[in-house]
């Protein structure tokens, strides 16, 4: 009797829960067929994606037959796809810019690899030019460069100011009537070093994933371009277009240290056995860039280009007697100094002119 009171009381209560759940499920229900509508819509000539898919799935590769990967030419996007070519990096941009030369002509690789060379080699012409104008001028003036920068480091020695001053005011004033200066040689140093090594780490790196049709992208007997050369005759030409290179290009530098010199001409066969190991995609580069640089130089020494060029003709000077130091870095050391030297005299005619005036506002006392 007691649990049906009980069961009695608690009626009303379950009953309204209940009602209260019936009205809710058809809402849920119809909310989800409705969707399952919707999904099962027609698209209207649209096709329906996956849920699935998102928009930074990455685009799919690109097939490429055997019959192209065994003709060794590049496609446009296949080093994107192998995370190479960055559009925001020097290294990157050079593989992108041989990739299209390559893609674009239906060359091999190592035709692309020329191809780049050139262009940006003859991109480089103008400060080549500029160069070379700058260091005929330097060699011409020589004579009076060595006369200002003796007298100069004579005063300097004995602490002479003013004569120093006068000496380095004399240096910079034969600079600036001859339009030349001894770091204007470094410029190309400058500018095709960052281009070497960005060459250097495109090509090594695209060796070393490697990208399959840079396997096939060579001629006759290197047809692997991501191997070393097994006869070691690229090294070899290599190294020779590079040592003739140095000979050629020694126009301005007869006032050199001829220790330094004979270094350079060494250089390039001391480091022949550590070269002969690189990729013979690397040799593509150092070749043409190197045939390149004799052409140039050849060129460059046509009397008639010349003076279009405004290249003035080197003058031979009678070997006198040596300083102590070579002439190109006695004057750079010259130039740095004249330019200490000048900022130190100006400081100290600030000083003095500031010393007279604070002494011209002082009030000498009368004697009674």
């Amino acid at each position: 009797a007691s649990f049906r009171q009980f069961h009695m009381a608690l009626r009303p209560l379950l009953l309204s829960q209940l009602a209260a759940r019936r009205l809710a499920v058809p809402s849920s229900i119809g909310a989800f067929s409705t969707f399952a509508r919707r999904q099962d819509a027609p698209s209207h000539g649209f096709v329906r994606r996956n849920i699935s898919t998102t928009p930074s799935d990455p685009a799919p590769l690109p097939i490429e037959s055997p019959a192209d990967i065994m003709a060794g030419v590049a496609h446009f996007g296949e080093l994107r796809h192998l995370g190479l070519g960055s559009y925001t990096t020097p290294v990157g941009m050079i593989q992108n810019l041989i990739e299209f030369c390559s893609a674009s002509t239906s060359l091999p690789w190592a035709g692309g690899i020329v191809l780049t060379t050139i262009i940006v080699r003859a991109g480089l012409l103008p400060v080549i030019i500029r160069s070379m104008r700058n260091n005929v001028i330097m060699s011409n003036i020589q004579p009076e460069m060595t006369l200002h920068s003796e007298r100069l480091r004579a005063c300097t020695k004995a602490g002479d100011q003013a004569g120093a001053h006068e000496a380095s005011e004399r240096l910079q004033k034969l600079f600036a009537e001859n339009n030349c200066h001894p770091l204007r040689s470094f410029v190309p140093m400058f500018i095709q070093m960052p281009i070497f090594l960005s060459v250097f780490i495109a090509l090594r790196k695209m060796a070393e994933l490697p990208v399959e049709s840079l396997k096939h992208g060579g001629y006759l007997w290197f047809t692997d371009l991501t191997v070393t050369d097994p006869y070691y005759v690229l090294p070899v030409i290599s190294t020779a277009c590079m040592a003739a290179t140095i000979e050629l290009g020694s126009e301005g530098m007869t006032t050199a240290n001829p220790g330094m010199r004979m270094f350079m001409r060494v250089l390039p066969w001391v480091v022949l056995p550590v070269t002969a190991s690189f990729p013979t995609g690397l040799f593509m580069y150092w070749i043409t860039a190197s045939l390149f640089s004799l052409s140039q130089l050849t060129i460059l020494k046509t009397p008639a280009l010349r003076q279009a060029l405004n290249i003035p003709e080197r003058i031979n000077h009678a070997v006198a007697k040596k300083s102590d130091n070579g002439g190109f870095v006695e004057s750079t050391t010259a130039s740095f100094k004249a330019y200490v030297d000048r900022s130190a005299a100006k400081q100290k005619e600030r000083e003095d002119e500031a010393r007279r005036t604070a002494m011209s506002k002082m009030k000498i006392p009368r004697k009674p």
